[in-house]
């Protein structure tokens, strides 16, 4: 269990950094909200299966409830450092940037 919570306090703080730096600015809101709703569905779904694999053999179903979070967070692991570098070498430099991105309305950058 130390694990677990050891693992979960080192992986949130990035993985909500990584969304709200994904989104513009006016949409911060609207991402926090559903990275919430998504990080609680999870929780709640392997709290009951991993339940559900202890709950009939007590330490067999620990060391499979165990091997399958093992390989859910290596799997998310590895898509995670996918995805971060794959978006690292498809940003453009800072002076190439299109300034239409920065989530401001068109009328308010004019001025």
């Amino acid at each position: 269990m130390s694990a677990a919570g050891f693992g979960t306090a080192f992986t949130m703080p990035a993985s909500t950094a990584a969304v709200m730096e994904a989104v513009p600015a006016g949409r911060g809101g609207a991402a926090a909200a559903a990275f919430n709703a998504a990080r609680q569905i999870g929780s709640a779904i392997g709290v009951a299966v991993f339940g559900t694999l202890v709950a009939g053999d007590f330490l067999r179903g620990l060391h499979t409830a165990v091997s399958v979070g093992a390989a859910g967070f290596l799997t998310a692991a590895v898509v995670a450092a996918l995805l971060v570098r794959g978006s690292s070498d498809e940003r453009d430099s800072p002076d190439d940037q299109d300034d239409s991105r920065d989530g401001a309305p068109p009328d308010v950058r004019a001025r």
